[in-house]
């Protein structure tokens, strides 16, 4: 891209100076790996977004807001893959797997894995001891 193009996407508003825009690229963690969507998740005033590619299910987008994570809505537009900020209406409104075309994804954050669900981490008392010995 000519710089001077460059320069006026920038200006506008339409990149960022890394060259991000709102059409979602798949890239790879530079620190873990894994492969992550990267795009603007906004039209005005939109921050850089690096998102998970595995879609969550209603419990995994639960465990990744209580992890104190962001979650996004990832879908097709047609011809790219545009990343849009889930705000609670947009979640009271349209939970996973409502919409066709649309993902819910989480921000990626290196070593935390919530794929579609995860195992609960919470300790449940047992209200019945096991006997060391079965009665038969």
């Amino acid at each position: 891209m000519e710089k001077w193009l460059l320069d006026s996407l920038i200006a506008k508003g339409v990149l960022t100076p890394a060259g991000i825009g709102r059409r979602a690229h798949v890239r790879r963690c530079r620190d873990c790996g894994r492969y992550t969507f990267v795009g603007l998740d906004d039209v005005v005033m939109a921050g850089v977004a690096t998102v998970d590619v595995a879609p969550l299910d209603a419990l995994g987008e639960l465990l990744a807001l209580l992890c104190g994570l962001t979650t996004y809505d990832l879908s097709w537009r047609g011809d790219r893959y545009e990343i849009d900020r889930r705000e609670s209406h947009h979640i009271r409104s349209a939970p996973p797997g409502s919409k066709a075309g649309n993902d819910v994804v989480n921000d990626h954050r290196c070593g935390v894995d919530i794929a579609h669900h995860a195992a609960s981490r919470l300790r449940i008392p047992s209200a019945y001891v096991f006997p060391d010995k079965p009665p038969f």
